[in-house]
Formats: structure tokens, C-alpha cells, sequence
């Protein structure tokens, strides 16, 4: 297969994530912009993760950490990660 027609597939079957730092380490949500079942489950997720209190934040694109912390759920956001709620004690 040429080297055009590889790359071709690549940005076709984009990955987005939702990555889950939690009490029990790290999960992660991986789902397509052109699955709508995939779309709406993470879309599900994400509002769930925001009503246990999660933070949630976009990564950029070259994978660095962000300060922009997300309040809705944003489709065109490759990567985001969701961080638990602090519990003291």
C-alpha cells in the first residue's frame, strides 16, 4: 500500500480518548468522531465523570498537559483527561 493511501486511513480512523485517572490508576475511553454509538457513549461519560466531581481537562495536541478545563462535552477534543475529586482527611 503507498505511503498516501496509509496516512489517508490514519486521519480517516482518528481515535479520540478520554483518559480516567482515578483510586484505581488510569482507564482510558477510546471511541471515533464517526461511530455515533462510540460518539454518544463517551459523550455519556464524560457528563458522568462531571457529576462525580471529576476535573476535566483538554490535552493538547502535541500531548502536552493543558490548563483548559472542559465543562462540556466537546467532540472536536482528541484527548481529554478526566482527574478524580481530592478526598481529605
Amino acid at each position: 500500500m503507498p505511503e498516501t493511501a496509509v496516512a489517508e486511513v490514519a486521519v480517516a480512523q482518528r481515535q479520540f480518548v478520554i483518559g480516567i485517572l482515578d483510586h484505581t490508576g488510569h482507564d482510558r475511553l477510546v471511541w471515533s468522531q464517526h461511530i455515533p454509538e462510540q460518539m454518544k457513549e463517551a459523550q455519556k461519560k464524560f457528563y458522568e465523570l462531571l457529576d462525580k466531581g471529576f476535573a476535566i481537562f483538554a490535552v493538547l495536541e502535541n500531548g502536552q498537559k493543558s490548563s483548559r478545563r472542559l465543562s462540556r462535552f466537546d467532540p472536536k477534543v482528541e484527548e481529554v483527561i478526566a482527574v478524580a475529586p481530592l478526598v481529605g482527611g
